[in-house]
């Protein structure tokens, strides 16, 4: 099955976006719409391949869960309890 989203590291965190709206990979300077609604100007800084990264270790859970549920999957198992 061909992926309908992927993963974008952008403003600290890890982030969803659709590849049906971003088909080939964003670039630095590109503005993003991420999955939980918020529109991101990445940075250099968000990409592996540029001396200026910085790793994001935090995912955007609002993305993971919208993600979650275009995908058809359950919940996150951290999550599955909470309703905000």
């Amino acid at each position: 099955m061909t992926p309908l989203h992927a993963w974008q590291e952008a403003d600290g965190r890890l982030h969803a976006i659709s590849l049906a709206d971003y088909p080939l990979p964003p670039r630095p300077d590109e503005d993003i719409n991420t999955l939980c609604g918020q529109r991101l100007t990445l940075t250099r800084a968000d990409f592996r391949v540029f001396p200026e990264y910085q790793p994001h270790k935090t995912t955007c859970w609002s993305c993971d869960g919208e993600w979650r549920r275009l995908e058809g999957l359950p919940p996150h198992p951290a999550l599955a309890g909470h309703t905000s």
